[in-house]
């Protein structure tokens, strides 16, 4: 089977090799030119837009003539093709891949292939992660509906938050209220985001004198559960050393057998800014196939 996804996964160019997967295009745009966010694009250069451009940049995911155009080519090579999305409720890019795979399907000469689209509910390397778990159990011979089933409920399972450092480029970007923004920057305060069903809500704060890794690692721990054995996506907006001790807070509280750890995607970085870091918690304990640990393809 083919493995399908958007730059919003957070895939570094190992971890595309290893699985052979493809990688749909996905823009952000500045002042009316366009940046393929396949392509290296540092962190500072986002700032950079940010602060420069007369408009506050945005993203333009993949359309479903792309993905229409990408599975019918792929589907000439392999019967089968499993595209892993970030989360619906955030992009447009899972209504448009099950658009084109619906109509690739009613062509005859597609008729004897399968398409399957899963939501991961999540973002970033918290996608990503669950796109190499996809790519363990595909190299480990197992069926397409079974793998699809595994992603599904390992999407359900898992947890994802991170905090903000700032809420500047949140507001900028539409993502939150500028009356939010001001009472958290007069009360001191840091939020923390997650996802609820796929959709980015606000699930905590802590000071600005806190300890906002320890409150992240609660935060995750209290939703899976103390001890349970679980792999980890780590990713950060230039905040490396807060990335590491959420990993070793994570460590002292779960069964760790995996961790990526990634500096944020710039389409995600856009919204977040510097300072900002997060996890997501994969457990593994309960499902009815046990991965193979992957290498670490971590930064």
């Amino acid at each position: 089977m083919r493995i399908v996804t958007n730059p919003g996964s957070n895939l570094g160019d190992d971890v595309i090799a290893r699985y052979g997967i493809v990688v749909t295009p996905q823009h952000i745009v500045v002042d009316g030119a366009a940046h393929d966010t396949r392509a290296p694009i540092e962190l500072r250069e986002v700032d950079q837009w940010v602060k420069t451009a007369k408009e506050f940049p945005h993203v333009v995911g993949t359309t479903a003539q792309y993905y229409a155009t990408t599975f019918a080519s792929l589907l000439k090579e392999e019967p089968e093709i499993i595209a892993v999305m970030t989360s619906k409720k955030i992009i447009m890019s899972h209504a448009a891949a099950t658009a084109a795979a619906r109509s690739i399907m009613e062509m005859p000469a597609y008729r004897n292939g399968k398409i399957l689209i899963v939501d991961s509910k999540m973002t970033d390397a918290a996608a990503g992660l669950l796109t190499i778990a996809v790519g363990e159990a595909a190299r480990a011979g197992l069926a397409l509906s079974r793998v699809t089933q595994l992603a599904e409920r390992m999407a359900v399972a898992a947890r994802c938050a991170w905090v903000l450092d700032s809420l500047d480029y949140a507001v900028k970007g539409g993502r939150a209220g500028w009356l939010r923004a001001w009472l958290a920057n007069m009360l001191d305060l840091k939020p923390i985001v997650g996802f609820i069903d796929g959709e980015l809500q606000s699930v905590g704060r802590v000071s600005g004198k806190g300890d906002a890794v320890e409150a992240l690692s609660s935060y995750l721990v209290g939703k899976i559960g103390r001890g349970r054995k679980v792999w980890l996506a780590i990713f950060h907006g230039d905040a490396v050393a807060k990335a590491h001790l959420l990993a070793a807070a994570l460590r002292r509280e779960l069964d760790v057998a995996y961790v990526y750890l990634r500096k944020l995607s710039p389409s995600i970085y856009l919204h977040s800014g510097a300072g900002s870091f997060g996890g997501a918690v994969l457990p593994i304990d309960d499902l009815p196939w046990t991965p193979t640990t992957p290498p670490d393809f971590s930064d």
